[in-house]
């Protein structure tokens, strides 16, 4: 492994434990309906995390996804493809790139316990849709047609609260599979970066 390769590994660990100082982002999350009948009115009221530490999660969780970052989730396990021969740690890496991809792909929206999904196809994004939606569209760089996605669900109060909560949990769930691939996979690697040990690895 060259100096390169595992000076990125060592700055990924370093962004991984930035993350886990995102203590206020994982407050319990609840959803609550009321319908007064005499109104007709739904009063749908949401909590967990605020504004400030969902925006501070979001600064830090962004590197892991963005293609220009050299911590970026795909370029690390690259890296470690190309230089990794153990078995065990290869293992552990694949398991978190295939969980990974089964959180992205999934539809279904958790809430206290619960799992729902819009019936209609086109009001059932995928998580991956749903993070590229609020990253790109409200919070970064914003994009016309992704907000407007987002926007749709907004004269739709519980709809448009399940949007924030599958946001949300996704990040934690991605998140989640950062510290155990830090922890089983990267530490394990940078145990061994002297150069003795770097050889039982390559």
């Amino acid at each position: 492994m060259n100096n390169d390769d595992l000076n990125k590994l060592i700055l990924f660990h370093k962004r991984v434990d930035e993350l886990r100082h995102n203590a206020g982002f994982f407050k319990r999350m609840s959803l609550k309906s009321r319908y007064d009948f005499e109104t007709g009115v739904e009063r749908v009221t949401f909590e967990g995390p605020d504004k400030t530490a969902i925006q501070s999660m979001i600064v830090d969780f962004r590197v892991f996804i963005l293609n220009d970052e050299p911590v970026n989730f795909f370029h690390i396990r690259n890296i470690i493809e190309k230089n990794v021969k153990d078995d065990k740690i290869i293992s552990k890496e694949r398991n978190a790139f295939e969980s990974w991809k089964k959180v992205n792909a999934d539809r279904d929206i958790n809430v206290g316990g619960f799992n729902c999904r819009f019936e209609r196809q086109e009001f059932s994004p995928s998580r991956e849709q749903i993070i590229d939606w609020y990253l790109n569209g409200k919070y970064f760089h914003i994009d016309g047609e992704k907000r407007q996605q987002l926007e749709k669900y907004d004269d739709m109060k519980m709809p448009s609260t399940l949007i924030l909560i599958a946001f949300i949990d996704s990040i934690r769930k991605l998140t989640t599979i950062l510290f155990e691939f830090d922890d089983e996979v990267i530490a394990e690697i940078l145990k061994h970066q002297d150069e003795n040990r770097i050889a039982s690895f390559t």
